[in-house]
């Protein structure tokens, strides 16, 4: 049964909750920082898209009829969950504080990450998926320079990431099959499908695995170790 192209990005979200709720249940010592960093992101996710990515990345209707809506935030929420989780969940890890560890202003790195993509698109004509792209990659190289021990953990949580937004992509495809070609601005992008969907997707999840996945212990200074059973 065929949906509606309307509510395509509506059910997508609903889909990609899933594995947002299956990290909360089980990362019982991460919920705090699960809410934190999803509020984050649902609200930068409609700041995102109001300012960047409908303008050449993909324009999703939503079910108030308005350029953003209540899936952006939910879409970000989401993500922001599951970004901060998904590794240390799977891998079992926990985290503890190091007061040895420089201290960096928490919005330092937020804030060059969305400097550097403001930067981009206004100043260098840039799309929103390449000054996006170039600038989480800046930001995760700080990372790696000075932590080098959230390089393996930054990288297993962008391939997660990317076969995560599976949750998302796949139950659009088979309920929605207009979705793709009706919401992306394929102007703007390679037109490169997988799956139908562009490469450009699971691209950006990548690279926001990679930052997102180690912003939080890199900002509060805390160490990745094993939990012991």
């Amino acid at each position: 049964m065929e949906v509606p192209v309307e509510f395509g990005y509506l059910i997508g979200v609903v889909f990609f909750s899933i594995p947002w709720i299956v990290l909360y249940v089980f990362g019982k010592n991460l919920r705090k920082e699960i809410l934190f960093m999803s509020l984050i992101i649902g609200f930068v996710s409609v700041v995102s898209g109001l300012m960047w990515w409908t303008v050449d990345w993909w324009k999703p209707e939503t079910i108030t009829g308005t350029r953003v809506g209540l899936e952006d935030f939910l879409m970000g929420f989401f993500a922001g969950g599951i970004l901060t989780s998904v590794y240390k969940v799977l891998f079992k890890k926990i985290q503890s504080f190091d007061k040895n560890l420089y201290k960096f202003p928490r919005l330092f790195l937020p804030s060059i990450l969305i400097g550097s993509v403001f930067i981009g698109t206004s100043f260098f004509n840039l799309t929103s998926f390449w000054s996006a792209t170039v600038s989480l990659i800046v930001v995760t190289s700080i990372v790696y320079l000075i932590r080098t021990d959230l390089i393996l953990p930054s990288l297993l949580s962008g391939l997660l990431m990317m076969a995560i937004s599976l949750f998302f992509y796949v139950p659009i495809i088979f309920i929605t099959p207009d979705f793709v070609n009706n919401t992306y601005l394929f102007k703007y992008l390679s037109d490169i499908r997988i799956i139908t969907i562009p490469i450009e997707e699971f691209v950006f999840w990548f690279f926001a695995g990679t930052f997102w996945g180690a912003y939080y212990p890199f900002a509060r200074q805390k160490i990745l170790m094993s939990l012991k059973n």
